[in-house]
């Protein structure tokens, strides 16, 4: 058999791997107060309906969002994800802005659909 058609099942498998999570974007915007140091995602605060009581700066948008329409990522994992990314870059809290969710759509054969691949964006902020 062709080496290519025998890998062609673990190309496609790992490619819908990589289709099927959340990407998450970091985006600077001002200077932190001091050098942000990464953190377990359980010690990165998460106000939804709030800011936080201590005074702080907004360092960075944080913007996640599912793959692909192949995502199976739910809120949850959506969530879970962003707030890892936050803990990685050195945040102390995250204000959730609201949703980033993008519609997106394809034809095919004079047929058309869409689908919402769901998102959040968040203020990643450090504490003064």
């Amino acid at each position: 058999m062709n080496p290519v058609l025998q890998r062609s099942p673990i190309f496609f498998l790992t490619l819908l791997a990589a289709a099927c999570g959340t990407k998450v974007d970091y985006s600077p915007t001002n200077t932190p107060p001091r050098p942000m140091v990464a953190r377990a995602p359980e010690q990165v605060e998460v106000f939804n309906a709030s800011k936080p009581t201590k005074a702080f700066v907004e360092v960075a948008v944080l913007e996640a969002q599912q793959s692909s329409v192949y995502s199976v990522d739910n809120t949850n994992a959506i969530m879970t994800k962003l707030r890892k990314e936050a803990g990685d870059r050195g945040c102390d809290a995250l204000i959730v802005n609201g949703q980033n969710n993008a519609v997106v759509g394809s034809t095919y054969d004079g047929n058309g659909s869409t689908d919402t691949l769901k998102g959040y964006r968040a203020t990643c902020v450090v504490y003064r």
